[in-house]
């Protein structure tokens, strides 16, 4: 018996060997040896287990996104009991709403020998969000218990304490994000806006360095859908998500066309809108009736940006009669520089940047030679009607590019009408310095003066060719420039 009482000792709780050898007796030696046999199988038998008790690491969580991988909670309880049964114990963890009662809870089931659940932040917000229904961003009170139930099926199942767990899970995140507005380069076009970059290390951060104009804009998520989005909040570093039509669409505002940088993040619904340094646009293009291509944008004439200030671009060419803005990227839907009334003369100097309508554009009444001058820092524009010079020692001023001498402009035709000597010629569009701007050169070195063929080069970039006046040749001359038609004559008197 010192025997069967050690097994027991050591046993306790996976079943008696003092309880078979009991039964055994029973039927082999009659029931008189039964009340010993209960007296030690009582003495012996394994006392019932306490009802399990549960712990959580933290009872408070604001679920993040971008703490996905990072623990959220863990739970701890104690064993059960399987009642001084063989059985093994399975273990199951309930989640409800507070105040239900567990009347329809959230199973998980973990096995046996299982006294501790870990969950991440992106599995507890799944849990939460998916098979819970909770709404995300708002804090909910969630009742968590471990429920214990013995294997053989003959005793009911035993419950820890419950414990209270106040969560606030996050709505996924998008992982693109789009600007829209007539203050972003593509307009109101939800086809076609302007996408954001995100962030490698954090999913909830998205930036946009780039030009904005004056006017509005908002976020949507989706190319052509206008829900759900990002629209302002409370003020302009908040952002608010809206979901249906019915809900308030404010916009953000942007005063002054400017390179700037777009700061989102969607996890803490912020938002940074930074001017940068440096202009809104890099490249920009003349398109219009008195442009040269016309209204083909694919083939729009591009302006040239300075060198030493990047606010400012240039083209210095013909114009003929006709209208004409400025487009900062070949594309109808995008931000056009535009005179800020209808039909502009181009004495009309100033410059907004804007989407849709109106479509406000200067008007050329003259056509001819300008050099078209537009500055990004002031809003400004000039449209400076170009004269043409001679300058060689075959005309009357020689090479003194300073001071040519000048022909006379009627639009875009330019007439000079005098002598010309022995010598060579070429023609200037400016004065100054010899690389200040672009000229008209001969088609051919030491061309006849009679041969109105011509090239136009920029600077002092070549090739230099120039007419050759000898002294054969050399007499009173109409010289007939038409800009505009892109033709000379050259005609002795």
């Amino acid at each position: 018996m010192n025997i069967i009482k050690q097994y027991n000792k050591q046993h306790s709780g996976r079943g008696s060997l003092l309880q078979l050898l009991c039964t055994t007796l029973f039927f082999m030696m009659g029931a008189g040896l039964l009340s010993s046999c209960d007296l030690e199988y009582e003495e012996y038998a394994p006392a019932k287990a306490t009802v399990q008790g549960l712990t959580a690491s933290a009872t408070e969580l604001n679920l993040k996104q971008s703490r996905a991988s990072s623990n959220a909670v863990t739970f701890n309880w104690s064993s059960g009991t399987n009642h001084g049964t063989d059985a093994a114990i399975d273990y199951t963890i309930q989640f409800d709403k507070k105040g239900n009662n567990f009347a329809d809870p959230v199973d998980v089931a973990l096995g046996r020998v299982v006294y501790t659940n870990s969950y991440r932040v992106v599995d507890f917000n799944n849990l939460l969000v998916n098979e819970m229904g909770l709404e995300p961003g708002v804090a909910h009170d969630v009742e968590v218990r471990v429920k214990s139930v013995e294997a053989s099926g003959n005793f009911e199942a035993d419950y820890s304490n419950v414990v209270t767990v106040t969560a606030t899970p996050y709505r996924t995140l998008t992982s693109t994000l789009f600007m829209l507005g007539d203050a972003t380069p593509n307009g109101w076009s939800a086809d076609n806006a302007t996408p954001l970059r995100r962030d490698n290390s954090n999913p909830a951060k998205f930036t946009y360095e780039g030009p904005l104009a004056p006017g509005e804009f908002k976020f949507i998520t989706t190319l052509g859908q206008f829900l759900p989005s990002y629209q302002k909040g409370a003020d302009a570093s908040t952002l608010v998500y809206r979901t249906e039509d019915s809900q308030p669409d404010d916009k953000f505002r942007i005063e002054k066309a400017a390179t700037y940088k777009v700061t989102v993040n969607l996890e803490e619904l912020t938002i940074s809108v930074e001017e940068q340094a440096g202009p809104a646009y890099n490249r920009l293009w003349m398109v219009g009736s008195a442009t040269p291509n016309g209204w083909d944008l694919d083939n729009a004439t591009q302006m040239a940006q300075s060198d030493s200030d990047p606010f400012i671009f240039t083209y210095t060419g013909t114009l003929a009669e006709g209208e004409l803005k400025i487009a900062t990227a070949k594309d109808w839907g995008a931000p056009f520089y535009r005179p800020t009334i209808a039909d502009a003369p181009l004495t009309s100097t100033e410059v907004q940047l804007s989407a849709g309508d109106p479509d406000n554009k200067w008007k050329v009444a003259d056509g001819g030679m300008y050099k078209v001058t537009l500055n990004l820092r002031t809003m400004s524009i000039t449209f400076t009607p170009v004269n043409l010079y001679l300058v060689g020692d075959a005309g009357p001023n020689g090479w003194n590019v300073g001071s040519p001498e000048p022909m006379t402009r009627n639009g875009s035709v330019y007439t000079y009408t005098g002598p010309l000597t022995a010598g060579e010629l070429k023609i200037s569009m400016f004065k100054g310095d010899w690389c200040d701007g672009q000229w008209i050169n001969a088609a051919s070195p030491d061309q006849a003066i009679t041969n109105g063929s011509y090239i136009t080069t920029n600077g002092c970039e070549g090739p230099d060719n120039k007419w050759r006046v000898t002294d054969a040749t050399a007499g009173n001359y109409t010289i007939t420039i038409d800009l505009v038609a892109k033709t000379m004559t050259v005609v002795k008197q």
